[in-house]
């Protein structure tokens, strides 16, 4: 394996190794977003169409139909991916690292044979002293396909069982939950969804009932998400291709939850945010690990990471752009106030 191709590796297995541990606070697998989705950086081959019905909430949870709702504890379907991971486990005799690397290797022979342009620019990619910055088409399609195969990978080995709730996480989810539900019958987007871990603690606020769209650039995080949620509408999709207009569909809350440093141009980000928000709508950015880990995501592998989490100066500059306003933290959990070691920053629109 090729030193850059050993990079985006390591870079999948730091994200696996902190995505156990999280699952672990849960009754089921989940994906909270550290980025979780990266969400796409180019055109998906399938984007999400703007008259797609949107399951509201009644008895099932928030996003769901009653009669769609299912018990968390309830068996499902092992996916394609899933098992194709507990076979290459057994072939590494339970070594989780080695099984994820056969499947991080298997997905890239799979580009080779399926996109070879694009598998040559990656070949070429360790050469150019100027990599991350890069800006030409053919990189950003790149980018986007290493992130979908690294967090593919990250989904097929999620734990199926959980443990003990964490109370740190617990108490920045619920922030994080409290954060996006401003208004009754709040409408949410959540962009790098993976699993739908949110939907758990967007149940449990006051103002939960509601419409949920989730949508990630990993095929296998949305059928994951889609058979621990069922009724719950989830999309591989890429969020900057959304439709944008009138009649197109649009949102009280969109969430970046682990997601934002994905993206090449943040500013272009919250523009199109912007532009998908109901009146009065908020945009919620944010990571359960803060800062310091972002940074070490992008000393990881700065062309899978391009982008740290955006400073407060930087949100207001284009907060004012963009007839934005950066709210005021609550802080009334002193813990939470340190955004080295969780970010979560709204801007609500002011217009």
């Amino acid at each position: 394996m090729s030193l850059h191709l050993s990079s985006a590796l390591r870079w999948c297995l730091l994200f696996a190794s902190w995505f156990f541990d999280l699952c672990q606070c849960f009754s089921f697998p989940c994906k909270t977003h550290m980025r979780h989705n990266a969400p796409p950086l180019v055109v998906m081959k399938k984007s999400v169409s703007s008259n797609q019905h949107v399951k509201t909430r009644t008895a099932g949870g928030f996003g769901k139909t009653a009669s769609s709702s299912k018990s968390i504890g309830s068996k499902r379907s092992i996916l394609p991916s899933e098992d194709l991971a507990q076979r290459l486990l057994l072939e590494s005799n339970g070594n989780v690292a080695h099984a994820q690397s056969k499947f991080f290797n298997q997905k890239i022979i799979e580009m080779k044979n399926s996109e070879p342009q694009l598998y040559s620019e990656m070949q070429s990619l360790g050469s150019k002293s100027s990599n991350a910055e890069s800006g030409s088409e053919s990189s950003a399609q790149l980018r986007e396909r290493l992130v979908e195969i690294t967090w593919d990978t990250v989904a097929a080995f999620l734990p199926k069982a959980g443990g003990t709730v964490d109370s740190v996480l617990e108490r920045k989810m619920i922030a994080i939950a409290q954060s996006c539900l401003h208004r009754p019958e709040c409408s949410l987007l959540d962009v790098g969804c993976g699993t739908g871990s949110v939907l758990k603690f967007l149940d449990d606020c006051e103002h939960a009932a509601g419409e949920y769209h989730g949508i990630d650039i990993s095929g296998n995080m949305i059928e994951s998400a889609k058979s621990q949620h069922p009724g719950v509408l989830f999309e591989k999709a890429n969020f900057l291709q959304l439709p944008v207009g009138e009649g197109c569909k649009k949102y009280d809350t969109i969430l970046f939850n682990g997601s934002i440093q994905f993206f090449v141009n943040q500013q272009e980000v919250i523009r199109h945010a912007k532009s998908l928000l109901h009146p009065a709508g908020r945009i919620v950015i944010t990571h359960a690990n803060g800062e310091e880990f972002v940074r070490q995501e992008q000393a990881g592998n700065r062309f899978l990471v391009p982008s740290l989490l955006p400073s407060t100066d930087f949100l207001e500059e284009i907060a004012i752009k963009n007839g934005l306003v950066v709210m005021e933290r609550d802080g009334t959990d002193s813990s939470l106030n340190d955004p080295a070691s969780f970010y979560l920053q709204v801007l609500a629109d002011s217009e």
